[in-house]
């Protein structure tokens, strides 16, 4: 019997330090060590930190004060910290089709107000999907250019979410279920008309360079507008 309560004891300090503290403090650190995939946001493997922090302090008093009715607890936290970490969702085919970008593409934006060129380039079209050991992680794509990304697709954020779209500098998660029921736009590009496009606006909240973006479905950015009214156009369509 003193061993069982000596096994819980330390069962509840290592929850407690390690997925617990660990997660909440480091949680980047901690899942890379245990060789555990992650998605771009880290509040849930903080909220799992907590729960396994909240787990140890009541095993360990549970071990110290013959606290047995805190068993249940337990074991109903235990299953709900389990399910939240089994947790995976993927694209679909046609959610992958709305990624009209491909490495080595080039993106030459043009201000003729300001008479200034930009330049992206594609420099890598990476997938991160869920398989083997991870800690709740949904597929997505990001068509990354350098160091940061420009757009990607993510097969949303957290259990039985939707799939949604975002785009560098424009606060906001564009759900691609709406994007067939928004009003298409035609829109002149170079010598081209292009009649798939839809107009993705910032959110209020959050910081935000750009103001809203043209967006076609096919081809991808047409034209955007930053905060400050400068107008950027695809010149290379």
């Amino acid at each position: 019997m003193k061993s069982i309560k000596t096994s819980l004891k330390v069962f509840g300090i290592y929850m407690m330090l390690i997925p617990g503290i660990g997660l909440m403090t480091v949680p980047d650190l901690m899942l890379d060590f245990f060789k555990l995939s992650y998605g771009e946001q880290l509040w849930i493997p903080r909220m799992i930190g907590l729960l396994a922090f909240i787990i140890g302090v009541f095993d360990f008093h549970i071990a110290k004060y013959k606290l047995a009715k805190l068993h249940k607890i337990t074991v109903l936290l235990l299953i709900i910290l389990f399910s939240i970490c089994s947790c995976k969702e993927y694209l679909t085919e046609k959610e992958l089709k709305y990624m009209p970008y491909r490495k080595g593409d080039i993106l030459i934006f043009e201000n003729k107000s300001l008479n200034l060129i930009d330049t992206i380039t594609i420099s890598d079209l990476k997938k991160f999907i869920p398989d083997g050991p991870q800690l709740y992680f949904n597929e997505t794509i990001k068509a990354e250019t350098g160091k940061n990304y420009s757009v990607s697709i993510n097969a949303g954020y957290g259990k039985n979410s939707h799939s949604y779209l975002k785009i560098e500098n424009l606060n906001g998660k564009f759900y691609l279920e709406n994007f067939e029921q928004l009003e298409k736009q035609k829109l002149e590009s170079g010598k081209k008309t292009i009649n798939d496009v839809i107009i993705l606006k910032t959110e209020t909240k959050g910081i935000s360079r750009i103001n809203k973006v043209f967006w076609s479905i096919s081809k991808g950015i047409i034209k955007y507008e930053t905060k400050k009214g400068n107008i950027w156009e695809l010149k290379n369509e």
